[in-house]
């Protein structure tokens, strides 16, 4: 139990943070450092909606000289083929516009979005980048993402023939002239794979990498069939698209790393705890005031990362900042009751209202 002056100590805190001169002036400051902590460095990039710069241009192919993507208007036909046998051939030609582009940007893509995809051909500088989506070598349940990179392969103005190669088993990659890179993958290699993403050429589908370039024919084979682009299979560009620095993830509990989820639950417990020390005790009034300033605080700081360029807005990180601000207001009022016993016989604590 508290008691003695350490106790008197405690109840004086607490009735002093009760004070409306004392309580606004902190709870401000608490506002700020959250704004801090969770837009710094306000580096400001909005969404914004541009011209696509895609074209389709004969003996070349697809042309991007300003940022622009070409899309199917659903999966392409050959995805499901590929998923259920575990082969896929990708054979293409590019000639970047600049030899070392901010990235990685995006060459080919079978993807959802700009965090969810199958498959990634990117640049990096002046490497090419092949990301699968592939459970582990000798995984049966697990999900990872492979990575093979062919370095110094990709110069400006200068074509350059790749061919990819998924098979069971086995990933191999041949940029140029270079020797193939392998890597080991799982017998059914594409298994997990989402069969309703689509096939997009020149960006990803937030916009937020564009590759400046050209993409050349582009051939794609399974055990079933070929397929052509630009020329046999349509492709659509739509006249404007809009480019995000940062996509939103409005899946809840999708993409959640262990790392991320105790931060985000941790940074708002001491909100929590001040709510709870600062209230008044009317439980149900004082709980769902705190719940509400709490929710309010972290929507504004995750829809005001929206425009921020560094930051990851998501509705995990909303989740679990609520949770831990609900966590600290709880243990804050736990706390209050069982001093509110040991202090002074059970009288209520000074500046309190008698419940």
């Amino acid at each position: 139990m508290v008691r003695g002056p350490l106790g008197a100590w405690a109840r004086r805190a607490w009735a002093w943070l009760q004070a409306p001169v004392v309580r606004w002036p902190v709870g401000l400051l608490a506002v700020a450092g959250y704004v801090l902590v969770s837009l710094w460095p306000f580096t400001w990039d909005p969404p914004r909606n541009v011209a696509n710069g895609a074209r389709l241009e004969a003996g070349v192919g697809l042309r991007f000289l300003s940022p622009g993507l070409a899309v199917t208007s659903g999966p392409p036909a050959w995805l499901d083929a590929a998923i259920r046998s575990g082969r896929l051939e990708i054979s293409l030609r590019v000639r970047p516009l600049l030899t070392r582009q901010s990235g990685p940007a995006r060459i080919l893509s079978v993807a959802g979005n700009g965090f969810e995809r199958n498959l990634a051909i990117d640049q990096k500088g002046d490497d090419l980048m092949v990301y699968l989506r592939s459970p582990g070598a000798g995984d049966a349940t697990g999900d990872a993402e492979r990575v093979a990179r062919a370095r110094d392969v990709l110069q400006a103005g200068s074509w350059l023939d790749v061919a990819l190669n998924v098979a069971p088993g086995t990933l191999t990659l041949r940029a140029g002239d270079d020797r193939p890179i392998r890597l080991d993958l799982a017998p059914d290699p594409l298994r997990t794979w989402d069969a309703m993403y689509r096939l997009t050429f020149g960006n990803e589908i937030s916009g937020s990498h564009p590759w400046l370039g050209d993409i050349g024919h582009v051939v794609v084979r399974t055990p079933d069939a070929m397929h052509a682009y630009p020329e046999a299979e349509p492709l659509q560009r739509p006249a404007t698209f809009w480019i995000m620095s940062r996509e939103p993830k409005l899946e809840p509990f999708r993409h959640l790393q262990t790392r991320d989820a105790v931060n985000n639950l941790v940074m708002y417990l001491p909100l929590g705890l001040f709510l709870g020390m600062a209230s008044r005790p009317d439980p149900r009034r004082a709980a769902i005031a705190a719940l509400l300033l709490i929710a309010g605080l972290s929507a504004s700081m995750e829809v005001a990362q929206i425009f921020i360029s560094v930051r990851n807005p998501s509705i995990n990180d909303f989740i679990l900042n609520v949770a831990g601000g609900a966590a600290g207001y709880a243990l804050s009022r736990w706390l209050a009751r069982r001093a509110e016993r040991a202090w002074s016989g059970g009288r209520p604590l000074a500046g309190a209202r008698p419940r």
